[in-house]
């Protein structure tokens, strides 16, 4: 027998979103059709200069009442309009919603039974695969599902150590994406977490911290893609050698300083190791940076 929607706990899922109708189309499409039924949908508009963005809501909005539609008056940033999603939402559950991945329709469904079976847990993601943007899987990625099992242990400090020992490209930023309890996120706001961890990689120090407060519930089951490759910002041209090792240089300050805002957010309790680790990090991180950028200057 169906479960009726307000006998289930309240899902809030926001969709920060700026400019980009077609995508927030087919973003909304896979939110308004999850089998999850009692959900609150918080879309929120960060000035886009058209109204393209306002007549794909408001398509949406005379179909499923369970969306509600704010329109900033200035785009303060993308950290804002994150941040307003969650101060409007009320539901026990709460996620954010990108535009540009895929959701199964039983996503939402799965991660909510994935919580309730784990107390515990601070959030909920499941298995998910790496695609273009035609849905074709991508290749030369790793085994995502056994990198996430690694923060669905107990101890604190093993789950957010191997979180930050992580490669960057073993996928760890899209658990942002998952299913927060949103007891955990009373008075968050981003521009103070900012202020900490800076804005580069935000989205998984925020995960990291995430993960000091509980453990990740974690469904096998692949419903979810995330779109890599989709040319959002890449070098043009080529560039000489002076300007390819002044770019080098940026990135590698960047790295260093992205790794040890890590240490800034932590515990005092695993601060101690995470200053131990962070050099190894550092190596990690300028090797990895070093490759990409190889590979970039031989191919421009």
């Amino acid at each position: 027998m169906d479960l009726v929607a307000q006998d289930l706990p309240t899902v809030s899922i926001g969709i920060p979103t700026y400019n980009r109708p077609q995508e927030l189309r087919s973003a909304l499409k896979a939110v308004v059709g999850q089998t999850y039924p009692n959900l609150e949908i918080i879309v929120s508009d960060n000035a886009s200069p058209t109204e393209e963005v306002e007549v794909v809501i408001k398509e949406f909005m005379s179909r499923d009442t369970r969306i509600q539609y704010y329109r900033q008056r200035e785009n303060y940033g993308p950290e804002h309009n994150f941040q307003f999603v969650l101060d409007k939402a009320t539901g026990e559950y709460f996620m954010w919603a990108s535009d540009d991945d895929w959701r199964a329709p039983e996503f939402v469904a799965e991660l909510v039974t994935q919580l309730a079976n784990h107390p515990d847990a601070s959030l909920a993601f499941c298995n998910f695969i790496a695609a273009h943007e035609t849905g074709e899987q991508a290749t030369g990625y790793p085994d995502f599902l056994s990198m996430m099992k690694r923060f669905a242990v107990d101890s604190t400090t093993i789950r957010q150590l191997t979180f930050y020992l992580q490669p960057e490209r073993a996928g760890k930023a899209n658990l942002i994406y998952g299913l927060i309890r949103k007891r955990f996120l009373q008075g968050f706001k981003f521009s103070e977490f900012i202020q900490k961890s800076g804005r580069y990689g935000a989205d998984m120090i925020f995960v990291f911290w995430l993960l000091g407060w509980g453990s990740l519930a974690l469904s096998e089951r692949n419903l979810y893609r995330s779109t890599v490759g989709n040319k959002k910002s890449y070098d043009v041209g080529k560039i000489s050698k002076e300007a390819w090792m002044k770019q080098l240089m940026a990135r590698f300050m960047g790295q260093i300083t992205y790794s040890f805002r890590y240490i800034l957010v932590s515990d005092w309790r695993q601060r101690p190791i995470l200053i131990v680790l962070w050099p190894a990090k550092v190596i990690q991180l300028i090797g990895s940076e070093l490759w990409q950028a190889v590979k970039r200057r031989l191919l421009s």
